[in-house]
C-alpha cells in the first residue's frame, strides 16, 4: 500500500512532506555522520599537532658528538672544541658535516686529509676512555651509535726509520735552559763543539748526555747544577734552518711524544749528522 503524502500546507507530523519513519531515520543517519566527521576532525588536529610538537623534542632524534683537538702549541696540552651534528647515514657524511662545523678552527683540514676516530667504552667512573680508535669507513653502521664521540684527525702516519738503516756520526749538544720565562741555549766554543754520537735511541741518548756534561763541565755547569746529581727526565728538540741557511738557536720544534716510546720514531727525528741536538729539561 503506498504511503500517503500530507498537504505541504499542513505542519503536523502526521501530515509532514516525508513520512515520519524516513524523517527520524534522515536525522539519525545525518547526526551520526556529524559525530563520525567531527570525530575524524579532532583525531586529524590531534594527531597533526602531536606529530608537528613531537618533531620538535630533540630527545626524539639522534645526534652525533664531534670533537677536534687541537694541540696548544705555547703549552703543549691539547684543547678541544666540541659540536653536535644529527646522525649522518655514512661516513663520507659525518666527515663533511664534521668539517662543516668545526673546521673553521683548522682551515687546513679537508676530506682528502682528515680522518675520524671514535672514542670508545668507558672507564670505572663511567667516564669515556682517552684512547681514540680508527673505524672502517665501510662498517659505520655496524660501528658507530646516537650519543657517540666521534675525534677529527689529520691523517698521517708515524715516521720510523728501523736501526739496519740507521747512520752513524757526530751530532753537536745544545743545553736549553729556560729562567724567567726566556730560554737560552750554551754558546758553541771557539776551540771545538761538544760532540756525541747520533745516538739511536732515547735512552741512549741520555747516557750519551751525561757524559758530554761531566767531560765539559764547565760548558754544561748550568745543567750539572740543575741536574744536582740527579737523573732528570730530558726531551729533545731540532732546531729551524734560518732564511739564509744557517743554524741557529733562534726557533726550535721538540720531538714528538712518541718519540721517547718507540725507538724506530726516534731514530726518524733525531737530527741529521753534524747538526745540533738540542736538550733540555722535562
Amino acid at each position: 500500500m503506498p504511503i500517503p503524502f500530507a498537504d505541504a500546507n499542513n505542519t503536523s507530523d502526521s501530515r509532514a512532506p516525508f513520512p515520519l519513519a524516513l524523517r527520524r531515520w534522515t536525522a539519525s543517519q545525518a547526526h551520526s555522520e556529524t559525530g563520525s566527521a567531527r570525530s575524524r576532525s579532532q583525531s586529524w588536529a590531534s594527531g597533526s599537532h602531536s606529530s608537528s610538537h613531537g618533531s620538535d623534542r630533540p630527545y626524539e632524534k639522534s645526534y652525533l658528538k664531534v670533537i677536534l683537538p687541537v694541540k696548544d702549541p705555547g703549552y703543549g696540552v691539547y684543547r678541544y672544541h666540541y659540536a653536535i651534528i644529527p646522525m649522518p647515514a655514512s661516513y663520507q657524511a659525518a666527515l663533511k658535516d664534521a668539517l662543516a662545523v668545526l673546521g673553521w678552527y683548522r682551515p687546513s683540514l679537508t676530506v682528502e686529509n682528515t680522518i675520524l676516530r671514535l672514542r670508545y667504552g668507558t672507564d670505572d667512573m663511567n667516564q669515556p676512555k682517552t684512547p681514540w680508535m680508527d673505524i672502517l669507513p665501510a662498517q659505520w653502521t655496524e660501528t658507530v651509535r646516537a650519543n657517540d664521540e666521534i675525534g677529527i684527525f689529520p691523517k698521517e702516519r708515524i715516521s720510523a726509520v728501523f736501526e739496519d738503516e740507521f747512520i752513524h756520526s757526530n751530532v753537536i749538544l745544545r743545553y736549553g735552559r729556560t729562567d724567567g720565562g726566556v730560554t737560552s741555549w750554551t754558546d758553541l766554543p771557539t776551540n771545538g763543539s761538544p760532540l756525541i754520537d747520533r745516538p739511536r735511541t732515547y735512552e741512549e741518548a741520555n747516557e750519551l748526555v751525561v757524559k758530554c756534561f761531566t767531560r765539559n763541565w764547565k760548558l754544561f755547569k748550568d745543567a750539572l747544577k740543575d741536574m744536582n746529581g740527579k737523573q732528570p727526565r730530558f726531551r729533545y728538540c731540532y732546531f729551524v734552518t734560518q732564511y739564509d741557511n744557517a743554524e741557529r738557536t733562534v726557533a726550535w720544534v721538540p720531538f714528538p711524544q712518541e718519540a721517547y716510546r718507540n725507538s724506530d720514531v726516534w731514530r726518524a727525528h733525531v737530527v741529521p749528522p753534524g747538526t745540533i741536538l738540542g736538550v733540555m729539561f722535562q
